[in-house]
């Protein structure tokens, strides 16, 4: 049983190495299908602005030799040496204290092989000779090369491109390591003097996820506000760490410590279908009775308290202190007190003796310290002068569970979309822990009275809520997505691809109460990939006959719809292609489209479509 444990406690170890920079998705296959270039866009999407799309740093991984046929991927390691590693790790550690210095040394050589791309120099300035690839052009240029595609433009750019076709959709990638302001100055070169020049549009629609948010807000608040945020239209952010996450925060900190039912709830939140989550389950429950993870975790707590100085000074300080680009995941607190904790702690020698930090570093890491500041009335301004902004967050997934934080309550037990606390994905909701019997702790009421209701309701019990947006910058703007986790929309079957797109080719400002399909809390569940309110589970969601467009109303643009898909002038899929078959034949014809203007017109109600008429 001890071997067992070993195992799967080595494999959370080696995914928490890996938390810095979560595992790429270019290496796991994208359900999404691309789409030929011949494909005619939904009239929807058609005519819409260009979209940027600025994924999180798993699409942007590093390369010696980036833009080269010749391309190596360097970073990050694969994630079954890690595994090794981490085996080898913990069966040091488990052997006792005689075997602390080994341990400390054997991953110091790990992280010194595996992660020496990740320090830069004293500057904050990245390495030279290596870098991320560049897509200089539209996806329509790069099409042919499908792994290409799928690596840089993930599944966001892909919804994106085929609502509005590959022509009218940019990736801009980027190399995390470098400050965010910096990062923001070519970004703005990007929209210029590739988006705007190529297709001559005078506003784009951006889309931002993870660390790509983090480049976003630096461009808006070091250019955008100034022009009056003129070139932007729409502005949606998945999951943003732009106000940090705790996790980074605990490695700059020292703030390391390992929690029991932290890991249980972690290991289970990974499993995607429903075998290996009840194999995890299984696996976790026999452990935790036979007390084999907390033995374990005492076990290396322990070797922490011994030897996480040593590590740092060796190892960890070195790699993270001049790294910019990670000093802006830092979580943004009111009293800065991450902040300076991680200044302390990353700027002191073996002796405690305080270090003077570059000062072209601190001048880099202070500006975007500002933005994290200030973000949240930038989205205030930017709404105001006209840019549509959304923001989804995902809660109710455990955290990398290898952290204290700064109350009494373990940080572990924040909720988050996986990797990001919800309170900073969300710019400010408030937000119960997750607690020790994996039930939200739960709030008493609204924070903030606005006239109108901002939290969930996850039981009979109106009081019980575990998420209030009032207290959000933007509260009629902000959804979230319990189960949603970093990085995982991928899947054009997923109503998640809908939602994305409502938002992305917005013609209007969208709430959370505009459409019926999208209320401000959904829960996602990953094991049948459907997207449902948070309080119902009511099937297929999108089975709504003759709403083609998915806004949640039959009308004259819905006929439409149907008489393009009938001469085959677009093609529809998913949700689209069932709720335009209202004749219930299995093809979408004129009948259809004759059947929807009846409807969109009030002759009948959607219950006189023949296809309900069958059921």
């Amino acid at each position: 049983m001890k071997n067992t444990a070993i195992k799967v406690l080595c494999v959370v170890i080696a995914l928490a190495m890996l938390m810095i920079y979560p595992v790429s998705a270019a290496a796991v296959s994208s359900s999404l299908n691309v789409v030929e270039t011949s494909a005619t866009t939904l009239p929807t999407a058609e005519g819409a602005n260009p979209v940027i799309v600025v994924n999180g740093w798993e699409h942007n991984n590093l390369y010696a030799n980036p833009n080269s046929r010749t391309a190596t991927q360097v970073f990050p390691p694969d994630t079954n040496a890690m595994v090794t590693v981490a085996e080898a790790i913990v069966n040091y550690i488990m052997m006792g204290e005689n075997y602390y210095d080994e341990v400390t040394q054997y991953i110091g050589r790990t992280l010194s092989g595996y992660f020496k791309y990740i320090p830069c120099n004293l500057d904050g300035t990245p390495q030279t000779g290596v870098g991320v690839k560049k897509l200089t052009h539209s996806l329509a240029f790069y099409q042919k090369d499908e792994a290409l595609v799928k690596e840089m433009a993930g599944d966001l750019g892909l919804i994106c491109a085929q609502e509005a076709g590959f022509d009218r959709v940019y990736v801009f990638s980027y190399d995390w390591r470098l400050s965010p302001m910096d990062l923001a100055s070519e970004f703005n070169d990007f929209l210029h003097d590739t988006v705007m020049k190529e297709t001559g549009a005078s506003k784009v629609n951006i889309i931002a996820e993870g660390m790509g948010a983090n480049v976003t807000s630096a461009f808006m608040s070091k250019y955008e506000q100034k022009r009056g945020f003129q070139d932007v239209d729409n502005y949606v952010l998945v999951n943003s760490a732009a106000q940090g996450t705790s996790i980074i925060g605990a490695l700059y900190t020292g703030n390391i410590d390992v929690d029991p039912n932290g890991v249980i709830r972690w290991v289970n939140d990974r499993a995607d279908n429903i075998p290996v989550a009840f194999g995890a389950w299984l696996a976790n429950y026999i452990l935790n009775k036979e007390e084999e993870i907390n033995y374990m975790v005492t076990t290396i707590d322990t070797y922490l308290i011994h030897e996480l100085p040593q590590l740092y000074d060796q190892y960890l300080r070195e790699m993270l202190c001049y790294n910019a680009g990670l000093w802006g995941l830092i979580p943004w607190t009111a009293d800065d007190e991450f902040y300076e904790m991680a200044k302390k702690m990353m700027y002191i020698d073996g002796k405690g003796n305080r270090l003077h930090m570059n000062s072209m570093l601190e001048q880099k890491i202070d500006a975007y310290h500002d933005v994290q500041r200030t973000a949240g009335g930038i989205l205030q301004e930017a709404q105001r002068e006209g840019v549509k902004v959304a923001i989804v967050s995902g809660y109710n997934m455990q955290i990398p569970p290898f952290y204290n934080g700064l109350d009494e309550n373990k940080g572990s037990s924040e909720t988050s979309d996986g990797i990001v606390d919800t309170k900073y994905s969300s710019f400010g909701a408030t937000c119960a822990y997750l607690n020790d019997d994996w039930v939200g702790k739960f709030l008493i009421e609204q924070r903030i009275d606005d006239g109108h209701k901002h939290t969930n309701e996850e039981t009979d019990d109106v009081h019980k809520i575990s998420v209030d947006a009032s207290t959000c910058v933007l509260p009629e703007n902000t959804w979230f997505v319990k189960g949603l986790k970093n990085n995982y929309i991928h899947s054009d079957k997923l109503d998640a691809y809908y939602f994305i797109s409502w938002l992305v080719f917005a013609d209007e400002q969208r709430d959370v109460r505009q459409n019926g399909y999208y209320p401000q809390f959904m829960m996602y569940d990953r094991f049948n990939d459907k997207l449902y309110g948070v309080r119902r589970n009511d099937g297929d969601r999108f089975n709504h006959s003759g709403d083609i467009d998915l806004n949640g109303v039959v009308d004259s643009s819905d006929a439409r719809l149907v008489l393009l898909a009938a001469a085959k002038l677009v093609k529809l899929t998913g949700a689209r292609a069932v709720n335009a078959d209202v004749d219930g034949d299995g093809k979408i014809t004129a009948t259809d489209a004759r059947w929807v203007l009846r409807a969109a017109a009030q002759l009948i109600n959607e219950g006189g479509f023949p296809v309900n008429q069958k059921k």
